[in-house]
């Protein structure tokens, strides 16, 4: 289960259109309102619109947070352990 309810999956699908289509800025709002909803994934596609800014420490946070919401998520386990490789704790 990807947990959060059904507004967080439908605003997290939103967001992934909007980041494919090159609108992070648009695509990280949405992605919060799903993180808020309680969609632990959303914070896997918050640390991925952090990294296309360049804001290497936020990206680290939300992989964090993604793999305490959402443990059983390969794609925030294998964000999470290259941004600690890039990014030192702190």
């Amino acid at each position: 289960s990807l947990g959060g309810d059904p507004h967080g999956l439908l605003h997290n699908w939103i967001g992934l259109c909007q980041l494919a289509s090159g609108a992070v800025v648009a695509a990280e709002r949405t992605f919060a309102t799903a993180a808020e909803h309680g969609l632990g994934i959303a914070h896997t596609n918050l640390g991925i619109c952090a990294v296309q800014r360049g804001d290497l420490a936020t990206a680290r946070r939300h992989f964090a947070t993604a793999c305490e919401r959402a443990p059983d998520d390969p794609v925030a386990r294998e964000n999470y352990a290259k941004l600690c490789e890039l990014v030192p704790a702190g």
